[in-house]
């Protein structure tokens, strides 16, 4: 296995991969998980890596299986996949990525405006082949708990590309902190009800060992369930579907448009 997956650019396995242009984050979310995986987060990216050099190395690993119902490829984990030191190489990957079939997957806080891909919404194979997560733990204290990103207000808008493009978007609601993000739970509401999407309401990762291992790094981190979550799911289940993972939704579509 080359450098490109032991580094961390590449990572997962047939079901799913995480593909990364650089790893670490120029944001310094409280909650970040990146620190204690060796990555930096607050300050200038050094380690970056072309999306051709990361696609050619995607393309020729056994693990890779192309096609629909082949891997899930899941842009993103270890850096923040729309930072503009690495936007075009996101965008190139999603475009090469489309050729082969595959779903796609990006979870960002940034904004996403609908004419940065309107392109690619005219390459899509297939209704679904891309979702996109716009991630946020809170929203009224986002700017202590998420320092480095974007308001909320602002990434909301990134669900109009659900709209004008046919792109399923999500709120990803993840993770979950508790006493935080359930004081926000009307707001939420309220955008979930504004945009017509559906939310993703999942667990912090955490290094304390528990029956479930998370999908990034497992043996290494977990998942550490707040009972905050139940509470938000039940809420806002009566407006949209509610997923526990942001998988459930792009395997449920590539079922249904078979």
């Amino acid at each position: 296995m080359d450098n490109i997956w032991t580094e961390g650019y590449l990572h997962g396995n047939e079901e799913r991969i995480f593909v990364n242009t650089s790893l670490g984050c120029r944001a310094s979310c409280s909650y970040c998980y990146l620190p204690r995986v060796g990555y930096t987060t607050g300050g200038n990216i050094e380690r970056f890596n072309t999306a051709r050099i990361v696609l050619n190395s995607l393309f020729n690993s056994n693990q890779f299986i192309e096609g629909k119902m082949g891997t899930i490829i899941s842009i993103g984990c270890f850096s923040e996949c729309w930072d503009i030191m690495n936007k075009m190489e996101t965008i190139q990957i999603i475009e090469e990525v489309i050729e082969k079939g595959n779903p796609i997957q990006l979870a960002t806080k940034r904004f996403i405006d609908y004419k940065e891909i309107l392109h690619i919404a005219t390459k899509l194979k297939w209704e679904g082949q891309l979702s996109i997560f716009i991630s946020c733990a809170s929203i009224s204290n986002w700017g202590r708990v998420e320092k480095g990103t974007v308001s909320p207000r602002l990434r909301f808008k990134s669900f109009n590309i659900q709209d004008k493009l046919g792109i399923p978007c999500y709120l990803y609601m993840k993770p979950v902190l508790r006493d935080i993000t359930i004081l926000d739970i009307e707001k939420y509401l309220d955008v979930i009800k504004e945009y017509k999407i559906e939310a993703i309401v999942g667990s912090i990762f955490s290094t304390n060992s528990s029956e479930e291992k998370a999908p990034i790094l497992p043996g290494k981190l977990y998942y550490d369930k707040k009972s905050d979550e139940a509470v938000i799911k039940e809420y806002l289940s009566s407006v949209c579907n509610v997923y526990d993972t942001s998988v459930e939704p792009i395997n449920n579509r590539r079922s249904v448009f078979a």
